[in-house]
């Protein structure tokens, strides 16, 4: 509802920034970016303070940032492209731009670095879960604790980008004319289902950036490590 309550608002909104002003326009629901030339930035943010009136919105202005997107050197190194955050005190800070659940670096964009915190502690807690429960198991049972890695694994890890679809054989019992019952196997096709990781890959292939993929190398590391803290090396099971 948010989205088509300010349809009005994109279109003026479009008009000046976009056709006028040669600048950019996104928004989504409650969240708007626009990109344009530095001497445009404050007339830009005047229009939009007085166009936002007209539709009974009001802009929280302690959650609007500027940025300076600017080339600096570092050191001994060639130019490259930064962002800077510009704030109220006229103070410079090098921030990236975070716009949803994206940091824009300049030279490069990552995944926001809370969400990916928050995967890897979500990981780590269904590792927990797994652990404790194989743990109560083995000590009811006098045997070693097990865990079904494989089965954890898929919790959090998906088959190939490229596939949208897959298949799955399912079998079962079917009565034949004579009474008697035939295993028949057939294949089933499941839609895709997606989840975080494949969410990144799927941004790192869009957005052509090699490091939203690096962001995630270490998932097998830690998910092992989880393992091991959790699980005893003697008494691990696979």
């Amino acid at each position: 509802l948010a989205n088509l309550y300010l349809l009005d608002f994109d279109r003026t909104v479009y008009d000046k920034v976009c056709i006028e002003q040669g600048g950019y326009y996104r928004r989504y629901s409650d969240d708007m970016v626009i990109i344009c030339k530095k001497e445009q930035a404050e007339e830009i943010e005047r229009f939009m303070m007085e166009e936002i009136k007209k539709s009974l919105v009001q802009i929280s202005k302690e959650k609007t940032e500027k940025f300076l997107f600017t080339k600096r050197r570092l050191g001994n190194q060639p130019p490259r492209l930064t962002a800077i955050k510009l704030t109220s005190n006229s103070c410079i800070i090098e921030a990236p731009f975070i716009y949803l659940g994206f940091e824009f670096f300049g030279s490069k964009t990552l995944i926001k670095s809370a969400n990916l915190a928050k995967f890897y502690r979500r990981m780590i807690d269904q590792v927990k879960r797994k652990s404790r429960l194989a743990n109560k198991i083995a000590e009811r049972e006098g045997t070693k604790p097990v865990v079904f890695k494989r089965r954890l694994y898929k919790l959090y890890t998906t088959a190939n980008l490229s596939k949208t679809k897959i298949q799955t054989r399912r079998k079962r019992l079917i009565q034949n004319r004579f009474g008697e019952y035939r295993i028949q196997s057939s294949k089933k096709e499941l839609e895709f289902k997606s989840n975080y990781l494949s969410y990144a890959r799927r941004a790192s292939t869009i957005m052509e950036e090699d490091a939203i993929k690096k962001q995630l190398y270490k998932h097998r590391k830690l998910f092992h490590q989880a393992l091991y803290r959790h699980l005893t090396r003697k008494k691990l099971g696979v």
